[in-house]
């Protein structure tokens, strides 16, 4: 078994050993994957996921690119922060549509495509909701790039 691009988001999350070092607290960066604290603490035991980590920590320490992949992803960690706890609707949609830009250049996993064209507003707003996006003032086209983005 191979782990996942959740899974793996969340090795980069870790590679800080001091939590203070990180920009979203572990029940913040479950909330953005949609799963509970319980599934981060499962995955911290895992064999594999522990493999990675170290694999990860040690790239860390000697890979000449490791700190530009580090900085790419604890940016992308304040985005996502601002996102969940701007004061306004307009900070969060600020926040969500920097997010946006930034990772539209990722490639998508052809095994956990998901097609939401056939999505109502109703059922994009609702998954948005459970990932702890805002909806209001926001378009179905915004909405499906939100949801497809996370």
């Amino acid at each position: 078994m191979s782990l996942s691009q959740a899974q793996w988001a969340f090795v980069r999350h870790l590679v800080p050993e001091d939590p203070a070092d990180r920009a979203l607290s572990e029940q913040d960066f479950a909330d953005l994957l949609g799963v509970t604290d319980r599934t981060l603490r499962n995955w911290k035991k895992d064999p594999e996921f522990q493999a990675a980590l170290e694999a990860t920590r040690k790239a860390r320490d000697t890979d000449p690119d490791y700190f530009d992949i580090l900085a790419r992803h604890r940016a992308m960690e304040v985005l996502l922060n601002n996102m969940l706890h701007a004061d306004t609707a307009a900070a969060r949609n600020t926040a969500a549509t920097r997010v946006m830009e930034a990772t539209k250049h990722l490639e998508k996993d052809e095994g956990e495509a998901v097609d939401y064209n056939p999505y109502t507003i109703e059922e994009l707003e609702e998954m948005a909701l459970k990932r702890g996006i805002p909806v209001e003032e926001i378009g179905k086209a915004q909405l499906k790039g939100l949801v497809e983005g996370l």
